[in-house]
């Protein structure tokens, strides 16, 4: 019979104790600091767009007027060519 242990490669950093407090009152109970900071970092990056799929139903009237007002909102920010001669 074979455990294996899986050990991952890890890294030590330094933070200021009042970083540290801020970063303990948000972790949850059964979380280490490595699984917070693997949270926080997957939330600042926009990894958890997911949970606004499906969120707004839209009709076809409402995609229409919001696709009308997108091309022209990228009309008017086009820039005219401007001739240097």
């Amino acid at each position: 019979m074979f455990n294996h242990v899986s050990i991952m490669p890890s890294k030590t950093i330094t933070i200021r104790k009042d970083v540290y407090d801020e970063l303990n009152q948000i972790k949850m109970p059964y979380e280490s600091f490595s699984e917070l900071l693997s949270r926080l970092a997957k939330n600042a990056n926009g990894k958890k767009l997911d949970l606004f799929f499906g969120k707004w139903n839209v009709n076809d009237e409402e995609w229409s007027q919001i696709s009308k007002n997108l091309e022209k909102l990228r009309r008017d920010s086009r820039i005219s060519e401007v001739d240097l001669d």
